[in-house]
């Protein structure tokens, strides 16, 4: 998830950055390297995001081809916009992505989602495998303490955008906009109409109808 934030470049991860006593005093914070990332999702309007457990020094590598990082993250903010992780919305954010969880009984739950600058997973199970109950799936018991902790991470800060990279074209989907690679252009419009041959007209039947082409279509046929 790290590596979708930012852009399709490697991250180096830290695990446990904090651990408070039950009272809330700290016992343990971490102090894991600052960087900044050219990466396409951006905080505000021309400043590129942060990205913690980046090395300072050295940029990191490419991992994964920006489109697939952009085409993920997009699928990822339809789970918050109309699948599984809706309860997200409570946050109030348009810049929230993520993927809910459940095991089978419902045994573990979780969500993993990140923003711009931050990435984030809550679980929730018992240590002896029992199952959770009845409704406590990803999207309402770990989503739940997912959304209390975000809230107060980003608390102040200013919603960041998806802007798609070079190589990517707009067409327009079941669900509005959608972005597809560029190398793909030329199938978007999907199969040339084909004439149906006809013996004539006969009484009753219906005038032949030209099958119009799809971009959705198309997309289906792709992904």
């Amino acid at each position: 998830y790290a590596v979708f934030a930012n852009g399709g470049y490697h991250v180096l991860p830290y695990f446990i950055s904090r651990i408070d006593e039950s009272g809330g005093q700290p016992i343990y914070v971490a102090t894991p390297p600052r960087a900044c990332s050219d990466c396409w999702f951006r905080t505000g309007k021309d400043a590129p995001a942060r990205t913690e457990g980046t090395a300072v020094t050295d940029l990191a590598s490419r991992a994964i081809d920006p489109r697939i990082a952009f085409q993920v993250t997009s699928m990822m903010e339809d789970v918050v916009r109309r699948g599984t992780g809706t309860r997200a919305k409570r946050l109030g954010r348009s810049d929230i992505v993520g993927k809910t969880g459940t095991t089978n009984d419902v045994r573990d739950s979780w969500f993993c989602g990140f923003q711009a600058d931050l990435v984030a997973v809550a679980w929730m199970g018992f240590d002896g495998f029992e199952k959770l109950g009845r409704g406590e799936e990803g999207g309402r018991a770990a989503l739940s303490m997912w959304n209390e902790f975000m809230e107060t991470a980003l608390k102040d800060k200013p919603e960041a955008s998806l802007d798609p990279p070079p190589g990517m074209v707009a067409v327009k989907g079941d669900f509005g906009r959608e972005y597809v690679m560029e190398e793909f252009k030329d199938a978007l419009q999907g199969p040339a109409p084909v004439a149906v041959a006809s013996t004539g007209p006969k009484r009753g039947a219906k005038k032949a109808v030209r099958p119009k082409t799809s971009a959705p279509k198309a997309i289906d046929d792709l992904f």
